[in-house]
């Protein structure tokens, strides 16, 4: 006799109002979504009973969670995850090389989480609706057709959700174990109004890296980073003014884009600065901002021409994996960049400003969440609850890629031991971490004039507190 399944679908979503969207490493423009791109068509849903037969007992019943997620977390594709798992299990054997464990992580984890959710009666259903812009449209479309899946991922869109009251805030149990068990910098962006909306299973924050080759060929010691800003502008000299146009000194990319926001704006923040203030509004030309401006305008003079400032984070990634540049800023894929590329590369904090303290913010973080729309969202939390799994956990942690998000294993001596450059990833997600805020109207225009501020304090001589001022009268007139 067959079991009763009830096929609850739903399918991906965002903001029927633009946000701004990056991916790890990609970091283009965010773009407005298209506001009449239709709705996905709905897959017909499944429903079968069968009547138990005289004196037999009603069979259980399963319940399907519909998810979205990163393919880090879980296998790619599209349809029954238990089906993706065996397909891909099929794959894996007819390769003729052993997989590396970082690429057979997601495997391990879509089948322990796949497991666990079928010891609670859930059945695992996923719709892979790409990253970036795509993934925005398409959950544009289902927001306003009040369909989504049970478990939407996004990055810089999803504090905007929040914030748009379109996801459901964690029941206390959850929200309980997530405050206690999990590193801060992987919630507290979904944070909004005192309630979690969503939490990383694995994110991203950024740490220095130095070309330890190009820092001997500048007779640098190849072991010590710059801890201050003044040290990494003193050091980027060194290295430029060595190089003579073969190598430069250091580079953040800053460009008017997504990816600029989330690698540049970190300094402001250390300085004591930021995009906003407690209450969401604007604070383009704090003062410490400008002098966070100036800092990236004095290094850009020992840069690539036109890197730091570049539409186009290709220009920023090509000298540096080209072994070009001696100081930047990345994410946890850049250490295994570095190994890849064979450059012998240093890891360490980020350099603080004059009184400044650690600051970051979220890169390449997938925000797990339940929209408002979904048809199990018991099954939705739960399913975050199972990534959040101390088995799950130890399957990211010893993929060594990213950092797990369990204190009790990212706090852990063997973890600091096995893993010690990841480990300083998880290190920075235990301080101030903020995610890109979403502007109360026209967001898009609101971080347009931003990026336009960072555009003209890298490319003219123009008073940075002029043109600071000019960004602040905008985005006010913007937003009244």
């Amino acid at each position: 006799m067959r079991l009763n399944k009830k096929w609850i679908l739903s399918f991906l979503s965002v903001f029927a109002f633009v946000t701004v969207v990056a991916c790890s490493g990609g970091g283009g423009d965010g773009a407005d979504p298209a506001a009449g791109d239709p709705a996905p068509a709905e897959m017909p849903a499944k429903e079968t009973k069968e009547e138990p037969a005289a004196g037999e007992a009603e069979p259980e019943k399963i319940a399907d969670i519909v998810i979205n997620v990163n393919g880090a977390d879980n296998v790619a594709g599209t349809g029954d995850v238990d089906d993706q798992i065996k397909a891909r299990e099929a794959d894996i054997k007819k390769a003729t090389d052993p997989m590396p464990k970082d690429q057979l992580a997601p495997l391990d984890i879509a089948k322990a989480v796949n497991q666990k959710l079928a010891d609670q009666g859930y059945n695992l259903l996923q719709e892979d609706w790409g990253w970036s812009e795509p993934l925005v449209q398409k959950q544009t479309a289902a927001f306003i057709a009040k369909s989504t899946p049970d478990v939407i991922t996004g990055e810089t869109q999803s504090p905007g959700y929040a914030a748009q009251g379109l996801l459901e805030p964690f029941p206390d149990w959850l929200a309980e174990k997530v405050r206690n068990e999990v590193v801060e910098g992987a919630w507290k962006p979904m944070e909004y109004g005192g309630k979690i909306y969503g939490v990383a299973f694995q994110p991203g924050v950024s740490i220095l890296f130095w070309n330890k080759d190009v820092f001997r060929k500048a007779g640098l010691d190849p072991e010590k980073g710059p801890t201050t800003w003044d040290e990494m502008l003193e050091m980027s000299k060194q290295i430029t003014e060595a190089g003579k146009g073969e190598y430069w000194g250091g580079v953040i990319y800053a460009g008017p884009n997504n990816g600029g926001y989330l690698r540049a704006g970190i300094y402001p923040l250390i300085n004591g600065g930021g995009f906003v203030d407690e209450n969401n509004h604007p604070i383009f030309n704090h003062e410490k901002n400008v002098a966070a401006f100036q800092f990236l305008r004095d290094l850009n003079q020992y840069a690539p021409k036109g890197v730091m400032a570049n539409t186009g984070e290709g220009a920023y990634w090509d000298p540096v994996n080209k072994g070009q540049v001696g100081i930047w800023a990345e994410g946890p894929w850049m250490v295994s960049t570095c190994a890849s590329l064979n450059l012998d590369c240093g890891t360490g904090p980020l350099p603080l400003s004059e009184g400044g303290q650690q600051a970051n913010i979220t890169i390449g973080a997938a925000f797990a969440s339940v929209p408002i729309y979904a048809k199990n969202k018991e099954g939705g939390f739960k399913f975050i609850e199972a990534m959040l799994s101390e088995d799950v956990q130890q399957i990211i942690a010893d993929a060594g890629v990213r950092p797990p998000v369990l204190k009790s294993i990212g706090e852990s001596e063997a973890y600091k031991t096995a893993h010690p450059e990841i480990y300083k990833f998880y290190e920075a997600m235990a301080g101030n971490v903020k995610g890109l805020p979403t502007f109360a109207k026209d967001n898009t225009r609101a971080w347009q004039i931003y990026g336009e501020a960072m555009s003209r304090t890298l490319m003219t001589n123009e008073d940075v507190k002029s043109i600071l001022d000019g960004a602040q009268q905008k985005v006010e007139a913007l937003l009244k």
